[in-house]
């Protein structure tokens, strides 16, 4: 039976969680992902390097949720030690280490040219732009962050609703960029209708709006603070 779009994405976004919650250095990735966005937000880069950074943060990532795939295949076809299986592990890890020494060596170079040479300043529509694709990195990683928080301490994480959370940031940060009030209108219609299934279960509600919260406050901490 073929998986709808739905299901698929869902599966998709329930193992990036497992992995999130699974992996320890992938919850201190998302903080270090976080300092570094906001760091930078502060500092005068060229859009082509704004464009080469979100690049460079998402390859660690990326490389850790193959990496993390790889040792659950492995450790379940071969439970027992293995000479070969430890060295394939070992490798795979060593592939996430290249990939972390890159994504430094990029931010580092990044940040050496413009600290004291800093870049002509963006054009308006390119800082929107921006923005934007830093609230999308940061929403990620803040809800990787209130998970891994909330599974271990007061299941704050558990009352965050991704979906909605990128449903609201989305809506507001469309209506920054483009200043269309019909944009804004038809956004916010789209994201309350996320709501309608929730209405009815009290946690799922609390979950929406939580989400809700998270994604307003990243979108205006982005285009109106920063």
């Amino acid at each position: 039976m073929r998986k709808s779009l739905k299901n698929s994405f869902k599966n998709a976004y329930k193992g990036l969680v497992q992995a999130i919650f699974q992996q320890s250095h992938m919850f201190y990735l998302m903080i270090i992902i976080t300092l570094v966005i906001v760091f930078f937000l502060n500092l005068r880069i060229s859009y082509t390097e704004w464009l080469i950074l979100f690049l460079a943060l998402a390859l660690p990532v990326i490389t850790e949720l193959f990496n993390t795939a790889f040792e659950v295949i492995v450790d379940h076809l071969s439970p027992h030690y293995n000479p070969s299986v430890k060295l394939a592990k070992d490798i795979a890890a060593g592939a996430v280490l290249a990939s972390l020494a890159t994504t430094t060596l990029i931010t580092t170079t990044i940040f050496l040219h413009r600290i004291f040479r800093p870049a002509p300043y963006l054009l308006p529509i390119e800082h929107k732009i921006i923005k934007l694709m830093s609230g999308l990195f940061l929403l990620f990683a803040s809800l990787g962050i209130l998970r891994v928080l909330g599974n271990r301490k007061r299941n704050i994480g558990k009352i965050i609703d991704g979906k909605t959370a990128l449903a609201f940031f989305l809506t507001l940060s469309l209506f920054f960029l483009s200043n269309n009030l019909l944009i804004l209108i038809v956004m916010c219609s789209l994201s309350f209708l996320l709501f309608l299934p929730q209405i009815g279960n009290r946690h799922q509600l609390r979950e929406a709006s939580f989400g809700s919260l998270l994604g307003v406050f990243i979108s205006l901490f982005l285009f109106l603070v920063v």
